[in-house]
């Protein structure tokens, strides 16, 4: 009887006969769909048989519907007992319900295959070698063909390698592959007679011995480069001397016979892009495998062998700008013919370009400034790699090419009402930049030099202004105007008193002040109503000198005016002597006064007023004026009187009215001094203590008028 737990076995196991579908190795026949799930709690087959699926499972090959327990009855029926093991099917059908491809339709054995059994070479579990086969095919093939020699030309073939020419499953010509060398039939076309002390013993030395059928070889291979095994006369490297699946004897398909030496052809498949005939194993689609005129075995020049796949490349040079390297047919100076980046370039585009386009060029050195292109670093955002119609190999005129990018910023300009820089406008942007060029924005030319090749007054107030504009001399007009356009006049970049507030900090801050008494025309108008921006002929680049730059608001010969300066004519005067232009007291006059002047007594130091009136006049008598409030006696008696008063020339250092700095002085320290005195002399560098003069300290050690009291 069949114990109670195999017989529960048998009937759970029903549920498997449709589930023969999960096993198998590749592209199974369809079988019957299962009749139920497997449950979960089905007891697996190795509960039974675990001894020897356990053992089987740990050896090196395993046949992949044994790995699981549930793949089992892809090959066995669990209640058909009529066939032995319980298999489903009989024979080789069984196997080749899984194993269907080329390879296995040819039966190995006698023709009609119904009987062959694969079980006769192969393990149907598991085994320690490729394949399951039981043995080495040698003593395997021997159980069965024995008596060989004869059918191998009396070579004594026994315990050879079969499979050196015979198919393991079957062929066409007596089970051989399905390239043969033509030799084969005669074993003594190059191998010594079977009788011979050494068998099998070749009866002539490559390449000698593969010449004596290949004639016309010999004389192909002298070329300028030869393949390393053909120089060597190792024919056998890469064909196989007797039979082969592969096509002229290869012993490998396709590239895999490069890959026995060329290690890098592995490599080239996990690159991002890979070249089609790489792709698909088809070295010989570029190279000679033997030898040829050309480096790296090329079988044409590099130009007419891309160009047999890529017949773009034939009309390049027939452009009117042609890369060089295309011109000289070196693809490969960019492209990696076999594997690489984006379009099989050998690095990204701009370090690509760069290797050859930086070499000696301060443009593309470190920390300047060049083009920044999308996508960044893409060179071929603007230029064609190959070949082009326009210089410098631009693919579209230059107005075009950067409208490309740059449009929008052109039409915001113009939607926002500003007035845009002619060449700007033009769409001529390489008036003013060169894209590979360094400094700010890829100008063509350091500092104010790109402008003043355009404006050409502001290049003569440059070059002749006795007074210049620091901005405008150190060259960046960019910290003023806006290069491509702006609302306000002239292209400033903001409001002109707002701007030039922006560097005059301290005049800023005074016109802030509380109670500030403001120059009307400063507070009704800008600073370019007095001052030029860029340089002028007077000094604090004022664009007249007074009084006629003070005469375009203030009518001089006005009684009121008139009367305000002690009855005076002030046609002539030096306004800024007495007045400050931007922002004082009252009246804009400058904070130390001479009492003589707060006390309206122009009398004492002036003639007296006329009608009509005329510019004032001094008093004679000089410096003796200024002793009636000066005691100059003790000056006199000094041993060393300061030349200017000792010819009573006292305003050369003092003003008269008023100043802004204490005792009236008209400038500070040793700026007052310098204005006689070099000071840079190496004479005095000399005489002082280190620092002295730069600190401007003169007049600790030298009183200018020593002695000197006020009556």
């Amino acid at each position: 009887m069949v114990p109670a737990q195999a017989r529960r076995r048998l009937a759970l196991a029903g549920v498997l006969l449709g589930v023969a579908a999960l096993g198998g190795c590749a592209a199974p026949r369809p079988r019957p769909a299962p009749v139920a799930e497997l449950p979960a709690s089905f007891p697996p087959c190795a509960q039974c048989h675990a001894t020897a699926t356990a053992a089987d499972r740990a050896r090196k090959a395993v046949h992949p519907p044994f790995r699981e327990d549930s793949s089992c009855v892809a090959c066995h029926a669990p209640h058909d007992a009529t066939r032995k093991t319980w298999l489903t099917a009989v024979g080789a059908r069984l196997c080749t319900e899984c194993h269907a491809g080329p390879a296995f339709r040819q039966d190995h054995g006698r023709p009609g295959g119904a009987g062959s059994r694969c079980l006769t070479c192969h393990l149907p579990h598991a085994g320690d070698r490729p394949g399951l086969v039981r043995g080495q095919p040698a003593a395997l093939c021997g159980q069965c063909h024995l008596k060989v020699a004869a059918a191998h030309g009396g070579e004594p073939v026994e315990g050879r390698d079969c499979t050196a020419c015979h198919s393991i499953h079957g062929g066409e010509r007596m089970g051989l592959k399905a390239v043969v060398h033509e030799a084969l039939g005669d074993c003594s076309s190059c191998h010594v007679k079977p009788t011979a002390t050494a068998p099998f013993a070749l009866d002539g030395k490559p390449p000698a011995l593969c010449y004596g059928c290949h004639d016309g070889l010999e004389k192909a291979f002298r070329r300028k480069v030869v393949h390393p095994p053909v120089a060597d006369g190792e024919c056998t490297t890469c064909h196989d001397p007797h039979a082969s699946d592969q096509a002229r004897l290869l012993t490998a398909p396709g590239s895999e016979t490069c890959a026995t030496c060329h290690d890098a052809v592995q490599a080239w498949a996990s690159r991002p892009a890979v070249h089609p005939p790489v792709a698909r194993g088809e070295c010989t689609a570029c190279h000679d495998p033997h030898a040829a005129d050309r480096p790296h075995l090329l079988a044409r020049g590099p130009a007419e062998l891309c160009g047999s796949c890529h017949p773009a490349t034939r009309a390049w040079p027939q452009r009117k700008a042609v890369h060089a390297p295309v011109a000289r047919g070196e693809c490969a100076a960019c492209h990696d013919p076999h594997a690489g980046g984006r379009r099989l370039l050998k690095a990204e585009v701009e370090p690509l370009c760069l290797s050859c386009h930086a070499k000696g060029k301060p443009a593309w050195r470190a920390g300047s400034h060049v083009h920044p292109v999308q996508p960044a670093g893409a060179c071929t955002g603007c230029h064609d790699a190959h070949a082009a119609d326009a210089p410098r190999l631009v693919t579209r005129s230059p107005e075009t090419l950067c409208a490309g990018c740059h449009a929008k910023a052109v039409a915001d300009r113009r939607a926002a009402g500003q007035k845009l820089h002619t060449p700007f406008e033009g769409d001529s942007c390489v008036a003013c930049h060169a894209p590979h060029r360094g400094g700010k924005a890829g100008l063509a030319a350091d500092g104010a030099a790109v402008c003043l090749r355009c404006h050409v007054g502001a290049r003569k107030t440059r070059g002749a202004g006795r007074s210049v504009h620091a901005p405008f001399a150190d060259g960046p007009c960019w910290a003023c105007h806006d290069g491509h356009g702006a609302a306000e006049r002239s292209l400033l970049k903001a409001p002109a008193q707002r701007l030039c507030l922006g560097c005059h900090g301290e005049l800023s801050k005074a016109l802030a002040a509380p109670g500030a008494r403001v120059h009307p025309a400063l507070e009704a108008s800008d600073c370019l109503e007095c001052h030029g921006g860029h340089g002028a002929n007077e000094p604090h680049l004022l664009q007249e000198g007074p009084p006629a730059l003070c005469a375009r608001c203030h009518e001089l010969a006005a009684p009121a005016l008139v009367a305000k300066h002690g009855g005076f004519d002030v046609g002539q005067a030096a306004c800024l002597d007495c007045h400050t232009p931007h922002v004082a007291r009252a009246g804009l006059l400058r904070p130390v006064p001479h009492p003589a002047f707060t006390d309206g007594s122009c009398d004492a130091c002036h003639a007296a007023a006329t009608t009509p009136p005329r510019p004032a006049v001094q008093k004679d008598g000089g410096l003796a004026r200024c002793a009636d409030c000066h005691d100059f006696a003790a000056v006199a008696r000094g041993k060393t009187v300061h030349p200017l008063v000792k010819r009573g020339e006292c305003f050369g250092c003092h003003a008269p009215h008023v100043a802004d700095r204490p005792k009236l002085l008209r400038a500070a320290g040793a700026a007052l001094c310098a204005r006689c005195h070099d000071l840079g002399a190496s004479r005095l560098e000399a005489s002082h203590p280190a620092g002295a003069l730069r600190k401007g300290e003169c007049l600790r050690c030298h009183p200018p008028h020593p002695g000197l009291k006020r009556r």
